[in-house]
């Protein structure tokens, strides 16, 4: 009996032991399970966040995008504009071309008949 007792009592005192192993090991699997918990919650305000920055990016990339295509038509009829007004340029050039020709043709007639009226009078006051 004392035997029994014996192993009883160590039976007893180890369980005790583990009960308190145990014990421990629960209140350390909760404090970590907590700070798991933690970990988690702000790794996910932050993915959140990175979220919400990616979205803002991407709007702002949308933006310049839509930016850059207007300004490229903006160019684009700028050019256009700048080879209309080209062309309107050289054809008022070749206008004033040819009234500068023809200024010069009539200015060689007036000249002609000029030499040719002076010519005459020479010729009549000599007589």
């Amino acid at each position: 009996w004392t035997k029994l007792k014996q192993e009883f009592d160590a039976l007893t005192e180890e369980h005790n032991a583990a009960r308190s192993d145990n014990e421990e090991l629960r209140k350390q699997c909760a404090s970590e399970s907590k700070a798991h918990d933690e970990e988690v919650k702000s790794l996910r305000k932050e993915m959140e966040t990175i979220v919400a920055e990616k979205q803002k990016v991407n709007e702002t990339n949308t933006r310049l995008k839509a930016e850059i295509v207007r300004l490229k038509e903006e160019r684009d009829n700028l050019v256009s504009g700048f080879q209309l007004l080209k062309i309107e340029a050289n054809e008022k050039i070749q206008v004033g071309n040819r009234r500068i020709g023809s200024l010069r043709k009539g200015k060689e007639i007036i000249v002609a008949e000029a030499e040719e009226a002076c010519t005459s009078l020479q010729e009549k006051i000599m007589q």
